[in-house]
């Protein structure tokens, strides 16, 4: 008996890390299934993170089946909280859209975490297809869309800037010949490796609208400009949480 209950607390303090007690998820709210808009035009993000008493409540906006039913797995390792969903429904329509959930647990000291969102994948390999594990760090955003929002399409800000080592870096606006008129805006970061890139950019007739807007996309080894009409960017911006 006395081996078996250092065996089970062994098994305790494994599952639950170096934490008092285990993450478990008490409560949770979901929204409905929202199909208004192109689920390739969304992304993942947190929406909101406080804590309550003992309670941590977490709100993220994920794109997942239309027929979800979910179950949340939680897993925190030192400053970091792994979140996955398991879908327990018999179904699995042919469609995504955009969920919120509300999500209140326990176990989880305070909200000074990284917040990673693991989830399968079916990617193409030699052989086939094969299903891979994939993590996504979901950051604190209210645009809950791939493009830029209005606020940040326009900024007050200085413009044409370049680095100590002459990158671009910022918005910079491209002219319409012999004009002082925006043809072209663009926004540039710089990346991990140093490199100047474009994040995304928007181009404008000589009357100031919207004729475009494309944002840099990176799929496994491919990296593309996805884009979309000024009249479909403005439709999108009047649904913007």
């Amino acid at each position: 008996m006395v081996h078996s209950m250092k065996s089970l607390l062994i098994i305790l303090f494994t599952v639950c890390g170096i934490s008092s007690f285990c993450q478990k998820v008490v409560d949770y709210n979901m929204s409905s299934c929202d199909k208004s808009v192109d689920t390739d035009y969304l992304k993942n993000r947190l929406v909101n993170l406080e804590r309550i008493a003992d309670t941590t409540v977490i709100k993220i906006g994920l794109v997942e089946n239309c027929e979800l039913i979910p179950q949340f797995n939680l897993s925190l390792s030192q400053d970091t909280l792994y979140i996955s969903i398991t879908n327990t429904s018999d179904l699995f329509a042919a469609c995504s859209c955009c969920f919120e959930f509300e999500i209140k647990a326990v176990g989880i000291e305070d909200t000074n975490f990284t917040l990673i969102h693991k989830y399968q994948t079916t990617e193409v390999a030699d052989y086939g297809f094969r299903e891979v594990e994939k993590e996504e760090v979901l950051e604190i955003d209210d645009n809950k869309f791939i493009f830029p929002s209005l606020t940040e399409l326009n900024p007050i800000s200085e413009h044409n800037q370049f680095t100590s080592d002459s990158s671009k870096v910022g918005i910079w606006y491209k002219y319409f010949d012999e004009s002082d008129k925006v043809e072209q805006k663009s926004f540039y970061y710089i990346d991990e490796e140093g490199n100047s890139k474009p994040k995304w950019f928007v181009t404008f007739n000589e009357q100031n609208e919207i004729l475009k807007v494309c944002v840099s996309v990176k799929k496994g080894i491919l990296t593309y400009n996805d884009c979309v009409t000024g009249e479909e960017y403005l439709q999108m911006m009047k649904n913007e949480p």
